[in-house]
């Protein structure tokens, strides 16, 4: 009986700590240090806790540990171009002298060359305004971690109207004197956990914390480059810029892929890994790209700069590492640092010429078509050793060993074995890329198993705890672990099986029903008590967020080329209809996101289609529900939707 009471005192216990926790509302404090932990491992081998192993001993006492990753961080990418007598930046040298060695010493480099053949674009930094530095600071992301000096953005958001004019004064020094303060360029690097071995120094990713002063003057000059950067880089380079993620990379390079079967074309596909590419970018080599792409001098020994002279140290449980200076590479974690990579990577484009080439980030990835598999097979080759000679001649390194391969339109191709100088890389039946499980027959249902399998497993965990959680948490985790893993790049895997599509539903159905502690009630009836559709309008929808965005050309023009306005002399009752492509199949022509896309579209009710922006047409189509059959999936709709 004692027993009984106690146990019934523990619980009463752990619920009241719940509910002052989590309350539901994601701006407490304690809701995700509280929850996280439960249902999610992801990072919790990071800070106060990390423990590695260097050289064959295991470290566990953090400054011990913070000096170990350091000495790897910085040497992380020593070995890369390692060949290449780059010039070097010294103490003794000016930076003036050191934009003019690179440049000199690159001069016949084959990006060089074929960056000049493009029309140069002029560009030079231009002084700034307190306007424009008042805009930034009151823009600052306060819940950023905080640099080496202590000051946290909140401070400088709070004092923005005061604190523009002396911000302006030492920007507009920045681009008079083309000197990047020292005391920016200093970072405290966290070591964030990846995936595998807790005890690998390799399994860590280092992000660097920079000064909120840092990045004030970082975005004040990413501005002014908004227009060079637009001028330069190639349209199919899709990260690190405004509009563009991986579902549009990932829609072009599969409308690709079905559009040669539909002409009974044979398809391949070569997903290049990179090793270190941010960290091996060599200083020299990219100085002399954004001058061949234009940039004055002065602009590019701003630039060179920001790059030389960095410096960083790595923070675990409140103790630090010694700082050590960096000579190659972008610190991950700046706002300059991607857009740079982007500068560098560029030219890529230029050299291939019998593929497409899909580009996001250091995820590089060749498509080719063909008539007959022999021919395929030598032009993968071919172009994907063209490719590992761009990142030699560019001191990067491609590890053809990790190397992925897929051939579409054959069974009988999957055993094919594509022949790179000394390594064999085997076709397999799926492949990923930039987190989508991509399979030979395009139906997406391994892709579906494993985001279901994870989200399975933390639905588990949080029918575990759902009695220590009142609703509204509950409803709040359901949306931000659940229905966070079927909201990555929907529109790519929307067209999967009927079968796929009803094991989605049926989780989402035992998700509510957790939610709502109610194993009665018809599924569609918690959707409307939760205040969510079902998971296929819900794809739809997102579908017709990006069929209005290359409507009305926001985001890459690859994605405007895939949707066409139908231009028409008469006044119809439906405005802005698409153009609706031809099929010839079912698998690659009904479902493919240009035919999907468009006949979606011309069903949609006027008042939505025509919004006058993006938000409102966000807004507008939250209450869409749908116009019944769309697709061939429809005819296989679950019975359990409607009871």
């Amino acid at each position: 009986m004692q027993r009984n009471k106690t146990t019934s005192v523990r619980r009463q216990s752990i619920k009241q700590r719940f509910l002052n926790s989590c309350n539901g509302d994601t701006k407490n404090p304690n809701f995700w240090k509280t929850v996280k932990p439960m249902i999610s491992t992801k990072s919790t081998k990071s800070g106060s806790n990390l423990m590695i192993r260097d050289e064959g001993t295991i470290i566990t006492e953090p400054e011990p540990v913070a000096e170990a990753m350091n000495r790897f961080y910085v040497n992380i990418a020593s070995h890369i171009g390692k060949g290449i007598n780059d010039p070097v930046f010294t103490d003794s040298d000016s930076v003036t002298d050191f934009v003019e060695k690179s440049i000199y010493f690159h001069r016949n480099h084959p990006s060089i060359k074929n960056i000049s053949k493009t029309v140069p674009t002029d560009f030079d930094f231009s002084h700034v305004k307190p306007k424009c530095t008042l805009d930034v600071l009151r823009k600052l992301d306060t819940r950023k971690a905080v640099g080496y000096d202590k000051i946290p953005a909140k401070a400088l958001k709070d004092g923005a109207e005061i604190l523009c004019y002396p911000y302006t004064s030492v920007l507009n020094a920045i681009i008079d004197t083309n000197t990047f303060p020292s005391s920016a360029k200093l970072a405290e690097v966290s070591p964030i956990y990846k995936k595998e071995d807790a005890l690998e120094k390799k399994n860590y990713r280092p992000v660097s914390i920079l000064t909120s002063a840092s990045k004030v003057y970082e975005k004040v000059l990413l501005l002014q480059l908004k227009d060079f950067l637009h001028a330069i880089l190639n349209d199919h380079l899709s990260a690190f810029r405004e509009g563009y993620g991986c579902q549009q990379v990932l829609l072009r390079f599969l409308e690709e892929w079905k559009a040669a079967i539909e002409e009974k074309l044979k398809v391949g596909a070569i997903l290049i890994d990179l090793s270190k590419a941010f960290d091996a970018m060599p200083h020299p080599l990219l100085i002399a790209k954004i001058s061949a792409y234009g940039a004055s001098k002065n602009a590019v020994t701003t630039i060179a700069s920001y790059l030389t002279g960095r410096q960083q140290r790595v923070k675990i449980a409140g103790r630090t590492s010694s700082w050590s200076t960096i000579t190659k590479g972008v610190p991950q974690g700046s706002i300059l640092g991607p857009v740079l990579f982007n500068i560098f990577i560029n030219d890529i484009f230029t050299f291939i010429s019998n593929s497409t080439l899909h580009n996001y980030a250091d995820d590089n990835t060749i498509l080719v078509k063909s008539d007959s598999v022999k021919t395929l097979i030598n032009t993968m080759c071919s172009e994907t050793r063209i490719i590992i000679e761009w990142c030699e001649l560019n001191q990067m390194e491609a590890n053809p060993s990790k190397f992925q391969c897929i051939i579409a339109n054959d069974k009988s191709d999957v055993s094919t074995v594509i022949k790179i100088d000394d390594v064999n890389i085997v076709c397999e039946k799926n492949v990923k890329l930039l987190g989508i499980h991509i399979d030979n027959e395009l139906n997406f249902d391994f892709h579906i198993s494993k985001i279901l399998k994870r989200a399975g497993s933390q639905l588990n965990a949080l029918g575990r705890m759902s009695n220590f959680l009142n609703e509204c948490t509950k409803l709040q985790m359901v949306k931000t672990f659940i229905i966070a893993h079927l909201n990555y790049c929907p529109a790519v895997w929307h067209f999967t099986s009927s079968k796929s599509t009803i094991k989605i539903e049926k989780l989402m159905c035992r998700a509510l029903r957790i939610v709502f502690n109610d194993k009665l009630t018809d599924y569609h009836s918690l959707l409307e008590k939760a205040g969510l559709p079902t998971q296929k309008i819900a794809r739809i929808r997102n579908i017709a967020i990006e069929t209005y965005k290359a409507l009305n050309n926001i985001g890459p023009s690859y994605m405007a080329n895939l949707i066409l306005s139908k231009q028409s002399n008469y006044n119809l009752r439906s405005k802005k209809l698409c153009v609706v492509p031809h099929a010839r199949t079912t698998r690659t022509g009904l479902n493919s996101f240009t035919h999907f896309a468009s006949s979606m579209w011309n069903t949609l009710p006027n008042d939505i289609k025509l919004a006058s922006d993006l938000e409102t047409f966000r807004n507008n189509i939250k209450s869409w529900k749908g116009n019944g059959c769309m697709c061939s999936t429809c005819l296989n709709t679950p019975t359990f939707y409607h009871t």
